[in-house]
């Protein structure tokens, strides 16, 4: 049965690093459709009365990298011929494009594309794309499009991505921002109501692993109530915020949004609906496994144990050692005092190798797995009363994860026998805590039947 805990282990370590790397892939990026050296477009001097500047909304794609929307900005005169759109969501997907994500030093830069070519590749991909006309006059049109294009200049484009306070969507609100700071009034903005997980798990509801990657990845940063500015990084918050935006300037109060219209549509498009939540049934099934191992261990030795609690200290060890990395190494703030690390101790990976060698008497390894299986009842009695909100479906995981423990170090052992047994006066003792309980066995105590389920291990 031992490969049945091999791929267990393998299965579960997959499970965790996926969803934690589905949780950072980056929302709202493009790649495709842009031309980094676009064709010479006029001065807003050059720009024509009929010159306009719309708000274009990208709807979610299938992707997880499309999930979360996309915001970009539409320049159009169609008497000078000129169409273009400025997006800020453009990156350069290399080798090094997920260590940068991990560490927080992934650039993006705003780039420029015929807006043709966008629908097209918009279409492709099967995402809905609607148009925001904006009530500008001619001098705030003219002052938005000499920020875009200075923006656009290859000494100007590039910026310090962050994953909820500096993409696609703020940066076209810090935009309008700079070029109407007495104009612009965002005030009547609807307030969301949700905290920053809640928001991103209404984008995420059918994606259950990416999910479960945003609540092993993200501390209790994003479990505060979000601000209807702050909203606005994502796309469809910056939409409706626009629409209840207005414009106060010498032409009058009036309404920043004029017209909406919907330039593309794809017929039997739906917004994300609820999986079923596999995450939480994997963890549940392995609780029951562990549970079964356990119960079987009390009657006889298993020969798969030690290669099941190594695989399963040997992932949650890894995985704490990729939230202490975005703790304590990656300029995220967001992934800081990440209360999973409770249960999950990078350090397991150091017991997990121990298992069943010999370099250690396991009997050093005993305050361990107390201290672990103790650790493990902490988070548990805690669940709901933490200033961080912990993913349920980690619930059985962390249970299991106290049940090993707690068999380990000998304290669930003689609590889950059946009866006692008596000492025993082999010399060849499989118990890894024979040693110590030499003298209680010679007395006839109870660490008889400490000794006799550890031999049974």
């Amino acid at each position: 049965m031992a490969w049945v805990s091999r791929y267990i282990g393998i299965g579960l370590f997959c499970t965790m690093l996926t969803g934690m790397a589905a949780a950072w892939v980056p929302p709202a990026a493009a790649t495709g459709s842009a031309d980094p050296h676009p064709p010479a477009v006029p001065t807003a001097a050059e720009f024509s009365d009929e010159a306009e500047v719309t708000l274009i909304t990208i709807l979610p794609g299938p992707a997880v990298y499309e999930a979360f929307g996309h915001s970009a900005l539409r320049v159009r005169d169609a008497e000078r011929g000129v169409d273009r759109l400025y997006n800020y969501g453009t990156f350069q997907f290399d080798r090094w494009f997920v260590p940068k994500f991990l560490y927080g030093q992934l650039d993006y830069y705003l780039s420029v594309a015929p807006f043709s070519a966008a629908v097209r590749h918009y279409e492709q991909l099967g995402r809905p794309v609607i148009e925001q006309a904006l009530d500008v006059t001619p001098a705030q049109r003219d002052a938005l499009i000499a920020f875009l294009r200075t923006n656009a200049q290859p000494e100007n484009r590039v910026y310090r991505y962050d994953f909820l306070f500096d993409n696609c969507s703020t940066r076209i609100r810090d935009a309008c921002d700079a070029v109407w700071p007495q104009a612009i009034d965002w005030s009547e903005a609807p307030t969301p109501g949700h905290t920053f997980r809640e928001m991103l798990d209404l984008y995420v509801a059918d994606r259950p692993w990416t999910t479960f990657g945003f609540y092993l990845a993200l501390g209790p940063q994003v479990d505060r109530e979000v601000t209807a500015y702050e909203a606005m990084f994502l796309p469809d918050f910056l939409l409706d915020a626009a629409d209840h935006a207005y414009l106060d300037d010498d032409a009058g109060r009036r309404p920043l949004v004029a017209a909406t219209d919907t330039l593309l549509w794809i017929d039997g498009y739906t917004h994300p609906q609820d999986a079923f939540p596999w995450p939480a049934a994997v963890m549940w099934g392995l609780l029951g496994v562990g549970i079964v191992l356990t119960a079987k261990q009390r009657h006889a030795p298993v020969n798969w144990a030690d290669a099941f609690d190594r695989a399963l200290f040997g992932v949650a060890g890894t995985a704490g050692l990729l939230m202490a990395f975005l703790w304590f190494i990656s300029l995220h703030e967001v992934t800081n005092q990440n209360l999973n690390l409770l249960w999950a101790w990078p350090t397991h990976l150091v017991a997990a190798a121990l298992l069943g060698r010999a370099v250690l008497p396991e009997r050093y390894l005993r305050y361990y797995w107390i201290a672990t299986a103790g650790s493990a009842l902490v988070v548990l009695a805690g669940w709901p009363f933490w200033p961080q909100v912990l993913y349920s479906g980690l619930i059985p995981l962390v249970m299991l994860i106290g049940l090993r423990a707690g068999w380990r170090s000998g304290i669930a052992q003689p609590m889950l026998s059946v009866t006692p047994a008596p000492p025993s006066t082999s010399p060849s003792s499989t118990s890894p805590y024979a040693a110590d309980t030499a003298a209680g066995d010679a007395s006839g105590n109870g660490h008889a039947s400490l000794q006799e389920s550890s031999e049974e291990r």
